[in-house]
Formats: C-alpha cells, structure tokens, sequence
C-alpha cells in the first residue's frame, strides 16, 4: 500500500462480481459466493465495487434461479465502506425491451432505496440521447451518474466522435466519463489518441478507462491511459481478470506505483480475494482466465468483424451443429459488410446479434438481404437511436422500402407501468413488478418454479478446502503446515 500523500491517486473500481464474471464464466458465478467475500473485497479500498448488470440479472433468474434484487439488498448490507455501482444498459435497464420513463424512473428508486451509490450509463450506440433522462433521474435521488462512452473501430469512432459524446453526457448532469474498450480493440497508439483528446477536452471531469483484455493489449493500453492523466481504472480479481476480461487489480495497483501515482488499495487484502476466487473457480469447476499473446493478424481479422467472445461462440456451434462450420469466414467476412451497410454500429447487445445474424442469413441463403429479422428492420426504420455513421441508402431501399421512420424517443413519454400492472398485477412490490416487466412469462414461471433460496457460507474456505481434498488422499504419509514462523507436522 503506497502511503505517500505527495503523489496523485489513481481511483479503483473493482469489476469481480460484475464484468469479470461476465466475461469469463458467462455469468455464472452464484450469490453465495459473493457474499462470503464481500466483508473482505469491502477492505481492500476499492473507491467503488460494481455489483451488477443487466446480463448478470437475467443470468440469475433464467439459469441460477436466484434473486437478483435479494442478491442485491444482500451485498448492500455487507459492503459497508465502499461505494457501490451497477452498470444499466440504456433504454433496456436490466430487460430486453426498450422502457418508458416511468420504468426508468421505478427502477432507478429501487436502485436508491437498496443503496446503491453510483450507475454507469451506456447507450450501445453511444446515442446519449436515448439515456439523457436516466442520467437526470439517478441526479435528483442523489446518486452518482458515470456516462460509459464505448469505443469501436469505424470511420466514424473518431476521437472527436467520442469526445462529443462524452460531452453530451456531461451536458445532461453526468459527473463523470468511463472510456470503455468493451472488445480488446484498442491498441496502445489508439488507446493514447483518444485518451490524449478525452483528458484535454475535459479537464476538470471525471475521467476513467475500462479495457478488455480479448487481443492481449489491455495493459500497455491502461499504461497509456494513466500516462494521459485519467482518474480512475477498472480491474478484477486475478481468477477473473484477462482473457475477455479486464486486468488484474494487483496488477494495475504495481502499474500505478511504477508511474508515480498512489493508491489507497490492500494488498493483503487483495491477494486473499485471489485466492478465495481461485477456490471458488476450482470448487465449481469454472475456467481460470489467461491472459492472451497478442497477434497482428488476428487483430486485423476481429477488428474487420468485431463479433465478441460470447457471440462468436454461439455461432460456431449454431454452424457446427448445421454442419456448415466450414463457412465461419464466409460469414465473419460478411458480418464486417454489413456492419458498415448498417452504420457501424458497436458490436455489443443488441447489436453484435443482430449484424451477425443477418450476415449469417445473407451467407447461407446465397441471397444478400432476402430474410430480414424483424429487430434490424426496426433499427434500420430508427427504433434504436442514431447510427454512428450513415446507413447505406440501398439497403435502407431495399429492407424498408416506404415504410416510416420512427421516432426513437416516442415510447419514452409513454407510461408502461399502469398498463402492465393492469394486465399483470397485482404486485407485491416494486421489485415484483420490475423482475416480471423485465422477463417473460414463461421465464418467470419457470424461475418461481425452481427459485433457490440465497445462502451463505456454503463455499468452503479455502483452509476447510485444504482438509477436503487432502481427505480424499489416503495415500499421503504426513502433512507439514507453515506460515511465517509457525509450523505444523502431522504424520499419518
């Protein structure tokens, strides 16, 4: 822990029950284990911990059969020194549909009322209109608002794109900007092109970076970025960091201290995090994180598609199981065509599936456009927002023809709430309410139907663990434990 109060201090905000779960173990990871590990991640001096997201909601409910909103109250109460932050997904908070204001402004109450300190607000065109009342709202109840501007590689993410759009999110009330690389496609010469532009446009904001480690180039990446004079960097604990993740806290705190700057960070603290993630990664059997070597030829290949980790997946499987997987580069090269017929959109939910899934229409019916889905003739009629770039106006002739435009802030003034309670309700509360507006029926059925109870302390520590596994040895002739001075030796 650096102690000099002479040096300027890098914040930190810890990502191990949000992003690096995400992005390595598809959500996977159970409430139990975060609550048992909360009390220590709360003393290791994080100045924010993030504790949710709208895939992370879902991922409760359809797969764990978990409560997200107790999971939430849960951690609040355990978390008592550090502020907390959840990352909301624009126009679809923690749903798949595209909310009213008074949806917007139910969900950030309930936010306020569990205790949450902080959201981080992104749009996945960086249409900061479309969440410009979010921003206002979180304001009013008090909490702090963080605009996330996501980068992409288009003709039309420039660093003066993206500076306008942070820009645009402080003009709405935002205190600060996170400059998110969501996809590993900065490279360290961009990384201090746009971080350079960000710092000198905005000199007196809050100015934080997040960078995924997808093509390997995370950490030279956040060096740039902290030589540029941003505030605060965004990390995980080691089993949980790299791969498609972002990089490990211990990591960027030695990062910190070689370039001057201090952090309030316990080191102590953090490696017992590390370890106890690595227990829960081998107790239930999850992948522990890599860190990838970085390839010039893979890198020009992804930035051409930008299709992410979780959705390159599920295509390979979706062609293996058509046995058709010999044309994935028929379709990651159309995938890159489309993309810039639709305006460079950021390859992130929405959509990243929606792009792929048309490339993939276009490659296995030999016939550009003959099936459209329904969700990219709306995006192409305006549903979604502004496009990055402009649509190619052959394909906008061609999919919608004479259809309408459509006024993408018309549902927002619509009240959603009264109507849904009428046709649903009643509720027993708010959180009711939300959980069922944001699923379907018969996704909530299915979770009423298997809902698990949220317990603690059903992951053993890592010393009980230690007893465990050495039980099931009965081969072993003697145990020798040792820390620093003490030392046990047991003989079988």
């Amino acid at each position: 822990m650096t102690n000099s109060s002479a040096k300027p201090r890098l914040k930190f905000t810890d990502e191990t029950f949000r992003d690096g779960p995400q992005s390595v173990w598809a959500n996977r990871m159970r409430t139990a284990s975060m609550l048992d590990s909360a009390p220590v991640l709360d003393e290791c001096g994080f100045d924010r911990i993030n504790l949710i997201s709208g895939s992370a909601f879902e991922t409760a409910i359809v797969y764990l059969y978990e409560d997200p909103w107790e999971r939430l109250h849960e951690l609040r109460k355990r978390i008592k020194k550090t502020d907390t932050i959840i990352l909301v997904r624009g126009r679809n908070l923690f749903g798949w549909k595209r909310y009213s204001d008074d949806v917007v402004e139910m969900f950030m109450q309930r936010l306020k009322q569990i205790g949450i300190d902080w959201v981080l607000i992104f749009d996945a065109l960086n249409d900061v209109s479309n969440v410009a009342f979010h921003v206002r709202c979180a304001k009013k109840l008090g909490m702090g608002v963080l605009g996330y501007v996501t980068y992409s590689i288009s003709p039309a993410h420039t660093p003066e794109h993206f500076v306008q759009k942070s820009k645009e999110f402080i003009a709405c009330g935002a205190d600060g900007i996170v400059f998110g690389d969501a996809s590993g496609l900065l490279t360290p010469e961009t990384a201090r092109e746009n971080m350079v532009a960000l710092r000198r446009a905005l000199p007196d904001t809050i100015l934080e970076f997040s960078g995924h480690d997808a093509t390997g180039l995370s950490s030279l990446c956040y060096k740039e970025a902290i030589d540029a004079g941003i505030d605060g960097v965004y990390s995980a604990a080691r089993p949980l960091a790299y791969g498609e993740s972002i990089p490990a806290t211990l990591d960027l705190m030695a990062m910190a201290d070689r370039s001057g700057l201090q952090t309030q960070l316990n080191e102590e603290a953090l490696r017992r995090i590390d370890d106890y993630f690595l227990w829960v990664a081998y107790q239930e059997g999850r992948p522990f994180s890599r860190k990838v070597a970085p390839n010039d030829r893979n890198f020009r290949t992804f930035a051409h598609h930008q299709v992410p980790g979780g959705m390159m997946s599920h295509l390979v499987s979706q062609l293996k199981n058509l046995k058709l997987i010999d044309r994935l580069d028929e379709v990651l090269e159309e995938t890159g065509r489309v993309r810039e017929e639709m305006g460079y959109p950021v390859m992130v939910t929405p959509f990243s599936q929606l792009v792929t899934v048309q490339a993939t229409f276009n490659v296995l019916e030999g016939k550009r456009y003959h099936t459209v889905p329904e969700e990219l003739r709306l995006y192409l009629r305006g549903h979604y927002g502004q496009s990055p770039g402009q649509i190619d106006q052959n394909i906008l002739d061609r999919v919608i023809g004479n259809e309408d435009r459509i006024d993408s802030s018309a549902v927002f003034g619509r009240e959603m709430v009264p109507e849904f309670v009428a046709e649903n309700g009643p509720f027993a509360s708010d959180e009711d309410l939300l959980l069922e507006l944001f699923n379907s029926k018969v996704v909530v059925q299915k979770y009423r139907a298997n809902q698990k109870p949220v317990s603690r302390g059903d992951v053993p520590s890592p010393l009980y663990g230690l007893v465990q596994e050495i039980a099931k040895r009965p081969g072993l002739s003697r145990i020798v434990v040792s820390k620093g001075s003490l030392r046990l030796e047991q003989c079988m």
